[in-house]
């Protein structure tokens, strides 16, 4: 689904319904692309966790560099390597190296360490570092409400 056009500011897309990429024609009339995508392995499966956190990362980049866009905002996150051992940091870093390579006139990625958010699941190590620098991180200097 594609909701908006260049003369309202922002375009949402959702390919969840079909699993399908992006509309080549995604962005008329806009300069900055803000990508906020992203999933677990645990909501998704490795393989879901892969699709949607490199592939559709990627190919939303790809369209967006495409399409002229000047400015690439990602979210990624704090540990992101794509030499490192474990694969949600590892896809992370292969995803961050990568926008980096496509050489918009400015990429922007930011790396949060928590993001502070009540969710309807529940997610066991997340609780674990939420209520640790709720108690530490009276200041939010290592985390990040939202």
């Amino acid at each position: 689904n594609y909701y908006g056009n260049g003369s309202e500011g922002q375009a949402v897309v959702s390919t969840q319904s079909t699993g399908a990429g992006l509309p080549e024609d995604v962005f008329p009339e806009h300069d900055v692309a803000i990508c906020t995508l992203g999933t677990t392995r645990g909501k998704s499966g490795k393989e879901g966790f892969i699709r949607v956190d490199r592939d559709y990362v990627l190919d939303f980049a790809g369209k967006s560099k495409s399409a002229g866009i000047k400015q690439f905002h990602m979210m990624s996150s704090q540990g992101a390597n794509a030499g490192s051992y474990f694969l949600y940091t590892q896809i992370k870093g292969e995803v961050d190296d990568k926008i980096q390579g496509m050489d918009f006139e400015r990429s922007a990625i930011y790396r949060p360490a928590v993001l502070l958010v009540k969710r309807q699941e529940r997610r066991m190590m997340e609780s674990a570092a939420i209520s640790l620098l709720g108690w530490v991180d009276r200041g939010r200097s290592m985390s990040v409400p939202i």
